[in-house]
């Protein structure tokens, strides 16, 4: 195989590959109705559509499917031969709520009120002008 033969092949599979995002597209947007903003998601239907998206050399796509929650991940290599397809299935997980590292005004006050009373429950002795006691060896 030329140089010429490798290039058009390159060629017709990106030409294939855009036909089938504006195909995706046009399906998206009959099922919703209206036009939609377009955020390079890759849809496909079902796992035939994964296997149908043709894709050029050295390339990755993550593939989501329009009907169920799975995506597939899809590579060829350095000639152009698709490796194996692989699908992944996901759940929705509840977003956590942010954790602050910091303390409100409110927090730092009860705090200096808390630290004062502790500080007052210390007893103190002091002492003007009195030496500190040695301790004694025996």
């Amino acid at each position: 195989m030329n140089s010429f033969q490798t290039t058009a092949q390159d060629q017709l599979a990106n030409l294939s590959q855009q036909y089938q995002q504006l195909a995706n597209l046009a399906n998206q947007q009959q099922k919703l109705g209206a036009a939609e903003p377009d955020y390079q998601l890759l849809t496909v239907d079902g796992v035939e559509g994964a296997r149908a998206f043709r894709m050029g050399r050295n390339s990755k796509a993550a593939l989501f499917d329009l009907n169920d929650p799975i995506f597939f991940f899809k590579a060829t290599d350095a000639n152009g031969n698709e490796l194996p397809l692989k699908m992944f299935e996901f759940r929705e997980k509840d977003i956590p709520k942010s954790e602050s590292d910091f303390v409100t005004v409110k927090d730092l006050e009860a705090f200096k009120d808390d630290l004062r009373r502790m500080l007052a429950e210390i007893p103190v002795s002091v002492s003007v002008g009195a030496e500190p006691e040695k301790e004694v060896s025996t």
